[in-house]
């Protein structure tokens, strides 16, 4: 059978040579691979499905439902069993593998062996470090071979579910033991070549170790096993590194309230000494949450790492201590402070949380209210939160000078425009607030911030209905806008929209009158609307596509050229450490011959972002559309 595929068209009717076009961002759903919520299932090496919570791979149907290309999938294994590389384990993984694909998911993959089905922390197997390493080597195999469905490796194994607590030896809290299971992960599992990374469930065992001989990177036994130590920046992003290839996945999203430090996820004891701070530090994060040393060492890391994140079961139905609900605007606010890509789904809303744990009554966990909760549009602006203007406008749309409303309206009265212009000095707070078509007042009352303020009797007005479940949804991980382009050629071409090899949309003129030999030439910028930057490479190609429905044996893409030094990676949705958090705009260009022998007709010319491996390149499930309102064609 022949896939769909899908390209972002971006030249058509009308446009002239030489002429810069700008695109409009769009409202709609964009469902792109590799970010958003996911959802969790729980028998990808199991021969009978499981009797937990959790689900099974029969669910994936609800994959596409939910507009989800990302599952959080487990594999229980047995330690006393040593695992046979063409045994049942492994056939059931490639099994699964399959299912997943054939379904356009890809897989947040954690391998464990504790259910802790009679308590938390309360590891039903014994295992030692060499156990875990010795299934790593007969597993490694498998998961190389099914790559192209592994966004990446939580580092799992050890604990309950593999969460790096509650082990019957303690294992997470033996920081060479912890160091031996990870090198062995990201050697022999997911090696550099792979360009996948693992994730861990706790900061502090990346830095520092809770037996204070610090954690996987600085333990004792970290240096021989080649592992180094380090905090990723732009330089590093996405080497060999060690370091630059250990994300985080946060299982205590917002949970049990502002003062429990997302379940106790930000320890503060190790880290202070680590990075020489006073012992026991809370603070007070900018969402409002009280949060440890660990928070600003992730925070750090996570503009190039992946960041995944579930809350509790039942987040928010009963109220509890342990159920106190999570607000969605900070849940949004959160995820842009650590550069979020994906969020469980299944935990904290009742459609797909499991039904034997939750007592009768109304949805009312916490993404339930998420939904039904309209998107503040003045907390986004006002914290710098992204957002398309194809979202909101002005009303009215020419403000009152500047001038004006800062002699007759004092600052109480004012609408705050960006809350996150505090730092620096005032000539660059002024060029941030006026940047983001604010008014800047640098009058205070002593010991004020100056003042970015919206102008007077112009109020931010959203253009259509939308809650603070769809903005999370739209915007976790990435998402790339396309802001103007120009192109320049010797034939004569026509627009449409963007996409990548999976989606077209249909022309609308006759002819591009095509001569052999022809240049092609682009300068386009994208926007990252999202929350993070997008996190594993893939090809960026300018293609000349066919128009008409492919005869038989036809090619779609008639010609097709790489964009040089295009790294979507380095598409960061702002400058990081910008406290004013204002778009990055990305430039790219390129350039494309037209092969001897293309007749004179109709063609699209368009972007395409497929995904880098061969096995999926050509599934439309796995390619990047762009968000903008242009339309779609497709096969």
């Amino acid at each position: 059978a022949m896939w769909r595929l899908a390209v972002a068209l971006i030249w058509g009717v009308g446009l002239v040579s030489g002429i810069t076009t700008e695109y409009n961002g769009t409202t709609e759903l964009r469902s792109n691979p590799e970010r958003g919520f996911r959802h969790e299932l729980d028998d990808l090496c199991l021969a009978t499905p499981p009797s937990t919570r959790h689900g099974a791979l029969s669910r994936l149907g609800e994959c596409k439902g939910n507009n989800l290309t990302l599952a959080q999938t487990y594999c229980y294994l047995d330690p006393s069993t040593p695992i046979d590389p063409n045994g049942a384990t492994v056939t059931m993984l490639e099994n699964g593998f399959a299912k997943l694909r054939a379904a356009g998911v890809k897989s947040l993959l954690r391998f464990a062996y504790d259910r802790c089905s009679s308590g938390d922390d309360k590891g039903e197997n014994n295992y030692t470090a060499a156990t875990v390493v010795g299934h790593i080597s007969a597993l490694a195999a498998v998961v190389q071979r099914n790559r192209d469905v592994v966004y990446a490796l939580q580092a799992g194994f050890v604990g309950c579910w593999g969460e790096w607590h509650g082990s019957m030896l303690k294992l997470e809290q033996n920081s060479s033991a912890l160091a031996s299971v990870v090198a062995a992960e990201l050697t022999q599992m997911l090696p550099p070549s792979t360009d996948r990374t693992v994730m861990l469930r706790y900061a502090w065992d990346k830095c520092c170790g809770r037996d204070g001989m610090g954690g996987v990177l600085r333990s004792p036994a970290s240096s021989d096993l080649g592992l180094e130590w380090g905090v990723v920046d732009r330089s590093t992003a996405h080497s060999a590194a060690s370091y630059a290839r250990i994300g985080f996945d946060n299982d205590a999203f917002l949970c049990c309230g502002p003062t429990s430090s997302d379940g106790g996820s930000w320890y503060t004891n190790i880290y202070a000494s680590a990075f020489g701070g006073t012992l026991n530090t809370h603070f007070d994060s900018e969402d409002g949450y009280r949060v440890g040393r660990g928070w600003t060492y992730e925070q750090t890391d996570a503009p190039y790492v992946y960041m995944d994140g579930e809350m509790y079961w039942n987040e928010g139905l009963n109220g509890t201590s342990h159920n106190v609900g999570a607000d969605g605007h900070t849940a949004a606010h959160r995820m842009l402070l650590h550069h979020y890509t994906s969020l469980s789904l299944v935990h904290g809303y009742s459609a797909l949380d499991d039904l034997s744990h939750r007592p009768p009554g109304p949805s009312n966990e916490s993404i339930d209210i998420w939904m039904r909760t309209p998107l503040d549009i003045n907390f986004v602006r006002s914290w710098g939160l992204p957002l398309s203007t194809a979202f909101f406008s002005y009303n009215p749309p020419h403000p009152a000078p500047c001038d004006e409303v800062k002699r007759e309206v004092p600052p109480p009265n004012r609408s705050v425009c960006r809350a996150g212009i505090t730092n620096g000095s005032t000539s660059v707070q002024q060029a941030a607030c006026l940047a983001a078509g604010c008014c800047f007042d640098p009058v205070t009352t002593p010991g004020e911030h100056p003042w970015c303020f919206l102008p007077i009797a112009q109020e931010l007005k959203m253009n259509v209905n939308y809650s603070v479940y769809e903005y999370i949804r739209d915007h976790l991980g990435y998402r790339l806008e396309l802001q103007s382009a120009t192109y320049t050629d010797t034939a004569q071409v026509r627009e449409e929209q963007p996409g990548g090899r999976h989606a077209m949309t249909r022309p609308r003129d006759k002819n591009m009158h095509q001569a052999t030999g022809a240049i092609i030439s682009f300068n386009a910028t994208v926007i990252n609307r999202g929350f993070s930057a997008p996190h594993t490479a893939r090809p960026l190609q300018l293609v000349l596509t066919r128009l008409s429905p492919l005869e038989s044996g036809a090619s779609l893409i008639v010609a097709q050229a790489a964009v040089p030094s295009a790294d979507i990676r380095l598409w960061q949705p702002r400058a990081v450490g910008d406290p004013f958090r204002l778009p990055i705009v990305h430039r790219i260009s390129g350039s494309l011959e037209v092969p001897a022998g293309v007749p004179t007709g109709p063609y699209n010319l368009g972007l395409y972002l497929p995904d880098a491996l061969g096995s999926v390149a050509n599934r439309s499930a796995f390619a990047i559309r762009l968000a903008n309102d242009l339309p779609w064609q497709t096969w």
